[in-house]
């Protein structure tokens, strides 16, 4: 509208441009006035334009915000939703959502991404997978015990046993009290012809959990009979009795040990046993 009324101003200007009247010079004053008026309203106008372009560009900042964090919430919930699946052992459902490549950018520098995702990669025996991300984790600080177990039993699973053997020897230190890792770590030294080792890791297993397994005495008392330290060998059977009085084997071992050892009567009784209890 104010265009139009701006056109009409100047086309009633040229027209009065062609009259020399009273009538026309008046006229032609008034439209020099109305002129003026536009240019001063057009003026005025300028500075409430720029205030709306910047209260729309204000709008689109905050919309664009606001999308951002719909969008990043969306993100966490997965995340979440990955994280719960886990906890309940669904694995393949935790690794839909954790691989998910926003949620792998928003949250791949977290250390419980990296259990998770390594830990479910195990349990689907995926070990290249779960050793990345479960190494991953170890380098972030995570040394509780799944991780540090994760990752020197899927060494081992893939018969790596040189790369399994430093991670198991950490984890006995972390958790000297468990016996698994050194069940674990003595079979890792048996691969490794570490016959020192095999000794130290299963006689530790004897000391700290007696009844853990009857196999520990079976390693402990073989390597005492290859170097041929029969006393020491039939004092591990005979603790390992102890521990487990109805496993037939043992007393055979026992007896087996006084044989070698050329005490045939000693031997008669732990036979005796054996055949009992087979």
């Amino acid at each position: 509208m104010c265009v139009v009324i701006f056109c009409r101003t100047i086309l009633n200007l040229q027209r009065c441009q062609r009259s020399d009247t009273n009538y026309a010079k008046q006229t032609r004053k008034n439209n020099c006035i109305n002129i003026i008026s536009w240019i001063y309203i057009f003026a005025l106008c300028a500075p409430s334009r720029q205030e709306y372009n910047q209260l729309r560009q204000a709008q689109a900042i905050r919309d664009a915000v606001r999308t951002k964090q719909q969008l990043e919430q969306q993100i966490t919930n997965q995340y979440a939703k990955g994280l719960n699946a886990f906890k309940a052992r669904s694995y393949k459902e935790c690794i839909y959502y954790l691989t998910n490549d926003r949620v792998a950018n928003m949250f791949g520098n977290k250390k419980d991404y990296h259990i998770a995702l390594g830990l479910s990669y195990r349990e689907l025996k995926d070990y290249n997978h779960a050793l990345t991300h479960l190494i991953h984790a170890n380098k972030m600080g995570a040394n509780n015990f799944p991780v540090m177990t994760g990752i020197s039993y899927s060494f081992m699973d893939i018969q790596n046993y040189q790369q399994a053997y430093p991670y198991l020897q950490r984890t006995t230190s972390l958790f000297p009290n468990e016996p698994e890792p050194y069940w674990n770590l003595g079979i890792t030294c048996d691969n490794l012809k570490n016959e020192a080792c095999v000794l130290a890791s299963m006689q530790k297993i004897t000391e700290i959990r007696p009844t853990y397994s009857p196999d520990p005495y079976y390693y402990v008392g073989v390597i005492y009979n290859n170097h041929k330290q029969y006393a020491k060998s039939l004092a591990n059977y005979n603790k390992g009795i102890q521990y487990f009085p109805q496993n037939g084997e043992m007393y055979y071992q026992a007896g087996h040990t006084c044989f070698l050892d050329g005490n045939w009567k000693g031997g008669i009784p732990y036979f005796d046993k054996s055949i009992k209890f087979q």
